[in-house]
């Protein structure tokens, strides 16, 4: 039996993307700007991004995922237990 094989667009994709990065920075109570200087990144670009507005790039990826202490790929899975 064939397993079927999920369409993903990619703009739900960088919305959900947007939204964690989200829920991580505000459960550590961090400001844009505050989250801006921590990730290296424009402070301008942080709201984009969190608004699934922005296609960033794997190093930005890298920069926010650093500044949160994880492995890139965790922004990128379902996590269930936080709904995020």
């Amino acid at each position: 039996m064939e397993s079927e094989q999920k369409n993903i667009n990619a703009e739900a994709v960088l919305i959900c993307l947007g939204q964690k990065i989200k829920a991580l920075r505000l459960e550590r109570n961090w400001t844009q700007e505050k989250f801006a200087e921590m990730a290296k990144i424009n402070d301008k670009e942080v709201s984009h991004i969190e608004a699934g507005r922005r296609n960033i790039t794997i190093e930005t990826l890298v920069k926010i995922s650093n500044s949160f202490g994880m492995e890139p790929y965790k922004l990128l899975v379902e996590n269930k237990e936080n709904n995020i």
